[in-house]
């Protein structure tokens, strides 16, 4: 039986449910490392159908794909580390710690964690008088609704977010996170240090 796959640095082109449905006969897998390809997610909400017949499944390593959005990600439950860097992702949605509610170790460094705000309309692109000031990034860390991230698993111990733009975390990340590690928040904008979680 197969325990561990890598089909890593391949050019695989798919989304991320059709690449664990080729994986489905392989009941007892641990690992698989599909990073550096051409990797998706759905952007259909599959909850529904989000099954997995998998009990030993620990070890995913997607990082370096187009993913660019967490929200509709289909997985199985029985992870406990994912490795989600360089994959285009600006948040970590609150369903995210539902779904993974066994994860460890989260890996996410390269990606901007940072809202940015767009135009509603074409007419409200058009240039502003001179003066005016345009913002066209913001973090939003101090509420719950508009954080990049929105929530984690609490049972992660190992959290990587280098390099992700971020400027300082969330007010529940101290309360919520109390069984963290380590903790690497370097190569980001943080002007002052928060609260961080009791050891």
């Amino acid at each position: 039986a197969v325990l561990e796959f890598n089909i890593s640095h391949s050019d695989l082109e798919m989304d991320l449910l059709s690449l664990f449905v080729l994986f489905l006969p392989m009941k007892d897998i641990r690992s698989v490392d599909a990073s550096y390809n051409k990797i998706t997610i759905n952007n259909i909400d599959v909850e529904a159908i989000c099954h997995f017949p998998f009990s030993n499944f620990s070890f995913l390593n997607i990082s370096n794909n187009p993913i660019n959005r967490l929200e509709t990600m289909c997985l199985p439950p029985t992870i406990t580390v994912i490795d989600l860097s360089f994959t285009n992702i600006s948040t970590i949605p609150a369903n995210f710690a539902k779904k993974l509610s066994k994860l460890e170790r989260l890996y996410v460094q390269g990606n901007q964690l940072i809202y940015t705000v767009r135009p509603d309309s074409p007419r409200a692109a058009t240039r502003p008088p001179p003066g005016t000031v345009h913002i066209s990034a913001i973090s939003f860390v101090r509420n719950q609704a508009g954080t990049p991230i929105e929530s984690l698993p609490e049972r992660v111990k190992h959290l990587k977010v280098s390099n992700c733009s971020i400027v300082e975390l969330p007010e529940w990340f101290a309360n919520r996170m109390q069984q963290l590690l380590f903790l690497d928040l370097s190569s980001n904008r943080i002007s002052m240090l928060p609260d961080l979680p009791i050891s």
